[in-house]
């Protein structure tokens, strides 16, 4: 036989149990009504931004043209002959010290 008192717990337990489980519930199912809501409401803004002419920009595809005349996508720019400048001297002209420490470096590589 079960003590009143604990008869008391179990049954407040299992009360506090069920009140959880409701809470639940109702929370479960009001989730479930806002993913509706928001589901209609992406449906409704669907439906008012049809994929066909909706694009407002520069003029779409017709009038940016994939080939030139003669068939080429894209022309290279004109360039001119390239004169010499400093940025040669600094980084295409090697010193004498560096071309002496780059063959120290190959010939201990041949050793």
């Amino acid at each position: 036989m079960i003590s009143p008192v604990l008869q008391a717990v179990l049954h407040e337990i299992s009360r506090r149990a069920r009140e959880v489980r409701e809470e639940a519930d109702a929370k479960a199912q009001q989730q479930q009504q806002q993913q509706s809501v928001v589901q209609q409401q992406d449906a409704a803004l669907l439906a008012d931004l049809p994929l066909t002419g909706d694009y407002q920009g520069l003029g779409g595809p017709e009038t940016v043209p994939l080939l030139s005349g003669e068939g080429i996508p894209f022309e290279a720019p004109p360039t001119e002959e390239h004169r010499p400048c400093i940025l040669d001297e600094l980084f295409l002209s090697p010193t004498d010290g560096q071309i002496r420490a780059y063959k120290k470096i190959e010939r201990m590589r041949e050793k």
